[in-house]
């Protein structure tokens, strides 16, 4: 059972600060990424939806352009602490893992530039698309695996669904951006990101001197109806009440790390028809797990599987009274 408390002892819930720091300041290094991020979400107002996973990050190597390509691996998601046993999720969680693993190029603080992989990931779904097809019947089955192909025809469709609608994603990849910047957040599933207006302050933590805290917060400022936040409608009657919602997320950088080690937050909204919509994240580097990467798996499983093969080849040797016996 994969363990599901990913909050790190050395983790401080005061973010209390002192003085302030440029964000220009923060220099991230992705060539020392080797990481596990576990990852926490509360999706919806009343009732929230506890979703888990972890998600892996390694560097793999720098381009002559300068760019980082990293790895990341996403390992099974758990529902409120529980593994996908529906037909249907079962389905939806084979279609969301086929883009694993994941390479893309990134620059120094994590913008994405490129998805590098893409043909292996179109290779890969041929393959799983097949199977699936023999495993799963049904109209909405059909649709979702025609959907999925969609995604992964082009770069451009993958960094939408996921780079897009993906908290972990949205959260790590768009921390040094500047200090005031407009993000999307995916408050409704499968619809284009609600707009925020937010301002990036980064300070020297308080008691943990060296270590430093980035508070990113906003307002919606999204001028679209709620028909067109919620069903993707375009036509809009701009008379018509807006949106409201602020976001609050932190960023704990610890001392001499060059990562991200804690994201935390909120991002509520309210729909004119007040509808509330909240979702609480909390993502913390898992400091005891040292991921590793595809080629390294395989080479692991390479070994393995050669010493399960050298140990059948050695032949058994009986004695009796001292003495070989030759059979």
């Amino acid at each position: 059972m994969m363990r599901l408390d990913f909050v790190p002892k050395d983790i401080t819930e005061d973010h209390t600060v002192s003085s302030t720091i440029a964000l220009h300041e923060i220099v991230l290094d992705p060539s020392v990424l080797q990481r596990t991020y576990g990852v926490t979400l509360f999706l919806g107002h009343d009732t929230p939806v506890k979703i888990q996973y972890k998600i892996d990050l390694t560097f793999l190597h720098e381009t002559e352009e300068g760019s980082y390509i990293i790895e990341i691996q996403k390992q099974q998601m758990y529902i409120n602490g529980k593994q996908p046993t529906a037909a249907i999720e079962i389905l939806m969680d084979a279609c969301g893992a086929v883009i694993y693993p994941l390479q893309v190029a990134v620059t120094k603080n994590f913008g994405l530039l490129d998805i590098v992989n893409h043909n292996s990931i179109t290779q890969r779904w041929k393959r799983v698309k097949k199977e699936l097809q023999q495993s799963f019947e049904g109209a909405y089955a059909t649709s979702l695996l025609e959907e999925t192909s969609k995604t992964i025809s082009s770069t451009n469709a993958i960094e939408r669904a996921v780079f897009s609608k993906d908290w972990f994603y949205v959260a790590f990849f768009n921390a040094l951006r500047g200090r005031m910047i407009q993000q999307r957040f995916p408050m409704i599933p499968h619809q284009k990101g609600v707009l925020y207006q937010i301002t990036n302050k980064a300070c020297y933590h308080k008691r943990r001197i060296k270590d430093i805290v980035l508070t990113s917060q906003g307002i919606c400022i999204d001028q679209r109806s709620e028909d067109e936040i919620t069903k993707g409608n375009r036509l809009s009657d701009t008379s018509l009440l807006h949106a409201t919602g602020t976001s609050h997320l932190t960023y704990q950088f610890f001392e001499g790390t060059h990562q991200i080690d804690a994201i935390t937050g909120n991002i509520e909204l309210t729909l004119p028809s007040e509808q509330k919509e909240s979702v609480r994240i909390e993502i913390f580097n898992l400091k005891d797990e040292i991921p590793k990467t595809t080629d390294e798996k395989v080479e692991d499983d390479q070994k393995k599987l050669q010493k399960e093969v050298d140990q059948k080849k050695k032949k058994k040797r009986y004695f009796l009274f001292g003495k070989e016996l030759k059979l």
